[in-house]
C-alpha cells in the first residue's frame, strides 16, 4: 500500500487528543497497481486507520440539509437489528453520531438517517 502526500485533498492536522498526538486529514492511497483513491487519515502512536469515503447516490442524499432536529422512527429487526452502527459518547467526550448504515435494513429502509447524523434521544 502506497500513501501519497503530494497529491492530499486537505493539509494533515495535528491535534493533542488525551496526551496522545493525533494527525488528519485526506490522502491517495494505492496499492501501485490501480488508480490512487481518497481516504481520510487518522495516525495516532497506537492506531493508523484509512478510512473511505462512500458516496452516497443523489436519492438518498438528504433533502434539507439546514434541518436542525428531526423525528426517526426505527423498528427493530428480528435479524440485523436496527441496521446502523454508532461512535462516540459522553465516555469519549464526542456526540453520538451514526457512523454506518447497512443495506436493506431498517435504518436504512426508513430513508431518513445518513452516516453522520448526531443521535440527541434515544
Amino acid at each position: 500500500m502506497k500513501i501519497n502526500a503530494v497529491r492530499m485533498t486537505t493539509p494533515i492536522e495535528e491535534k493533542v487528543d488525551q496526551k496522545l498526538k493525533v494527525r488528519t486529514g485526506m490522502v491517495s492511497v494505492s496499492d501501485g497497481k490501480s488508480r490512487p483513491i481518497p481516504v481520510q487519515l487518522h495516525l495516532s502512536m497506537e492506531v493508523l486507520r484509512l478510512q473511505k469515503e462512500e458516496p452516497l447516490p443523489p436519492e438518498s442524499k438528504p433533502q434539507n440539509l439546514n434541518a436542525k432536529e428531526r423525528m426517526v422512527q426505527i423498528r427493530r429487526q428480528k435479524v440485523g437489528g436496527l441496521g446502523l452502527s454508532i461512535k462516540g459518547g459522553a465516555e469519549h467526550k464526542l456526540p453520538i453520531l451514526i457512523s454506518r448504515i447497512y443495506k436493506n435494513q431498517a435504518a436504512e429502509q426508513t430513508g431518513e438517517l445518513f452516516v453522520g447524523d448526531a443521535i440527541i434521544k434515544g
